[in-house]
């Protein structure tokens, strides 16, 4: 009966965190799409009346096309990051300090495995900002040049026919098309490797746990349970970074078009 009512008083313990937890997720996830779109809402409409307010020499500097693009694609990735930051910013560093906490709590002295690691994570991720953010930029004035291309083949189809210029603007239209691949394709390929390089850090990390503990607990420091315990709170914490890489993976596009965004905001009309 001690036993049944320990089950019964820990299980019950459980199932209201569970619960709290689900209620949590639902109402984090309703007021993430709430405050993006009221963001991206706010944001559109003050870059339009911004835009309404330009002359000509404005126009000329940004082009028409790229207002478009600014008004669109950049709000639109600042919105993704509302939400996606909102969703987990909180739930990673719970994970993580909780994770710390039952990690001094134990008998295990390899905390410096965990420090190692996170010293890892962050020189992987910084190393990978430091390749993409140039290209992001490039990546973001390609996406206007080739709106500036389709919008004047667009609007001049008449006077393209008339003097039968298809095949030139057809070529400028694939060169455009062709270097927006180009630099799409490195930025994609060198983002795809964070989360890789992360499981392989998490992994390690569990490798080195358990190779380390092994002698602690043939020298009789820890118990096997411990090391146990530790490898759990370790992952926990590993985790918790990989939910931030997650969310790493769009904060180099929405930093460059929050800069997009703030130039255009910040013009004042001549």
């Amino acid at each position: 009966s001690m036993q049944m009512g320990y089950i019964l008083r820990k299980g019950g313990r459980m199932l209201v965190m569970v619960l709290m937890s689900v209620c949590a997720a639902v109402a984090t996830g309703y007021l993430s799409s709430y405050v993006g779109a009221s963001l991206s809402r706010e944001l559109r409409r003050d870059i339009y009346g911004r835009v309404l307010s330009f002359s000509p020499s404005e126009f000329d500097r940004f082009s028409t096309a790229s207002l478009i693009t600014r008004t669109t694609g950049d709000v639109m990735h600042m919105q993704m990051l509302v939400v996606m930051s909102m969703r987990m910013i909180a739930y990673a560093p719970i994970m993580a300090v909780g994770g710390i906490i039952r990690i001094m709590r134990t008998n295990a002295s390899m905390w410096w495995i965990i420090a190692l690691a996170s010293a890892v994570i962050i020189a992987v991720m910084a190393v990978l900002y430091g390749f993409t953010m140039p290209r992001f930029k490039l990546q973001r004035r390609l996406v206007d040049r080739i709106n500036l291309v389709s919008r004047e083949v667009l609007t001049g189809r008449p006077v393209i026919r008339a003097f039968g210029s298809e095949p030139r603007e057809t070529a400028r239209f694939e060169q455009a098309n062709k270097e927006l691949m180009q630099t799409g394709l490195f930025v994609n390929r060198t983002m795809a490797a964070l989360m890789p390089a992360m499981n392989l850090v998490m992994n390690m990390t569990t490798l080195v746990i358990v190779w380390v503990g092994a002698g602690y607990i043939g020298r009789g420091v820890i118990r096997v349970g411990d090391m146990m315990a530790f490898i759990t709170y370790a992952t926990q914490v590993i985790m918790a970074f990989l939910t931030l890489g997650m969310i790493s993976l769009s904060l180099p596009r929405a930093i460059v078009s929050a800069g997009r965004i703030a130039e255009v905001l910040g013009t004042n009309s001549s």
